[in-house]
């Protein structure tokens, strides 16, 4: 006799993994902050839930075929890998043991465990988690600004954004951006009293600590997002309100989200990026194949670029494997906001092109999450075009669960 098949009821858990990977290390940040711990240990706990729901999520899935597209992020993935443990042993390049553990823990485990339940995620249920949790994250950010709650690991004064020393504004930004991302979905289906009290207190909050941030790259994630969402489903409206709302913070040039807008180019910190970005760009071109280590030589840290980044770590190769994965999950987003299940590639849309503005490949889950369960819950157009012109196309009569969500 066969075992039973382990049976647990992991949707929510999949739900669950999905929003810790994405707004749990800002609250971690945030509890550290406000009860003046170590933010290593207050991270602690955190990881802890994301590696254990991990391992049950991965040893209780029954093994099948590996699609094609996953297939191609999983070689990107091993690629990356072999990147940092070249840099750790052989190179000895600073950093690569650190980030070699970060990446497995925090990206390759939770997105392999997401990998095996992509098709089984109800975005409308993964949305009003991500809502509920982030709408906390900001309304204890926002009380702890009003109240003085955590001051002594407060760096608000001195840079004049709303921050903590565990917790800086692009991810505080980021985590109040994604709040308003699940609101706008969930807007979208029929609300009971509870959750419109919940999108209307989560929005409020995450509008004021996406203003207090005042972090440039947030906002600009959040209206692409709203942007290709609109053109996908000729939602004209939206562009109008898009529009307004940018005449409406024009109208207030004393804010320091507007200041940071107009003064770009004398930011630092954007100068800095650009003389980092150069200095990738050149190791890329001094070994263009395979890449010259993880981090650009000079300044040791990483270019806040994903595409210039994987060039410089991963060379011709692992820009490769990217295209390729781009181009298997593109199609998929589409789909998914033309069937109008937005929750999932808003936040593709959001921390793919937050890649472009901040972070590194080996802490970006946010992102590495997002392409996994897109790529994964959407049959591919290719294949679903061989279905329906198959004699027996039973898939295209009984889609995927997802399909309905």
């Amino acid at each position: 006799m066969k075992p039973k098949h382990l049976k647990l009821p992991l949707r929510p858990g999949a739900h669950w993994l999905l929003v810790l990977v994405v707004v749990g290390y800002p609250m971690a940040g945030l509890m550290a902050s406000a009860f003046n711990w170590d933010s290593l240990n207050a991270s602690l706990p955190l990881r802890a839930a994301v590696f254990f729901l991990s391992l049950i999520m991965l040893f209780s899935r029954r093994r099948g075929p590996i699609p094609r597209h996953r297939l191609l992020l999983g070689g990107f993935a091993l690629l990356y890998l072999m990147r940092l443990l070249w840099d750790t042993g052989v190179a000895s390049v600073v950093g690569a043991p650190d980030a070699f553990v970060f990446f497995m823990i925090t990206v390759v485990l939770p997105c392999a465990a997401l990998w095996t339940r992509a098709n089984e995620v109800d975005q409308v249920a993964a949305a009003r988690l991500m809502l509920r949790l982030g709408s906390l994250i900001c309304i204890a950010a926002v009380a702890m600004h009003v109240f003085g709650i955590g001051q002594d690991r407060s760096t608000t004064e001195a840079f004049g954004r709303l921050s903590f020393e565990a917790l800086n504004p692009i991810s505080l930004g980021h985590a109040a951006a994604s709040s308003l991302i699940a609101a706008l979905c969930m807007a979208q289906s029929r609300l009971r009293a509870a959750d419109l009290v919940l999108l209307l207190a989560g929005s409020i909050a995450a509008l004021i600590t996406l203003g207090l941030a005042a972090s440039r790259g947030p906002v600009l994630c959040l209206t692409a997002a709203a942007l290709v969402y609109a053109i996908a489903n000729r939602r004209w409206h939206w562009l109008f309100l898009l529009a307004l709302a940018a005449f409406a913070v024009s109208m207030a040039p004393e804010t320091v989200l507007w200041e940071r807008f107009a003064g770009i180019e004398e930011d630092q910190s954007s100068l800095e990026r650009i003389v980092l970005q150069g200095s990738a760009i050149t190791a890329f071109l001094s070994s263009p194949v395979w890449g010259s280590a993880f981090v650009e030589p000079n300044f040791f840290t990483y270019p806040h670029n994903l595409f210039i980044e994987t060039a410089m770590a991963l060379g011709v190769v692992g820009l490769t494997f990217l295209f390729m994965v781009l181009r298997r999950t593109a199609p998929a987003m589409w789909h998914e906001f033309r069937s109008q299940r937005l929750f999932l590639p808003m936040l593709l849309i959001q921390y793919f092109i937050a890649a472009q503005l901040s972070g590194a490949i080996y802490g970006n889950s946010a992102l590495w999450a997002c392409v996994v369960l897109i790529a994964g819950s959407a049959i591919p157009l290719r294949d679903r075009r061989r279905r329906m012109a198959g004699p027996s196309s039973i898939g295209a009569l009984n889609p995927s669960p997802n399909l309905h969500t």
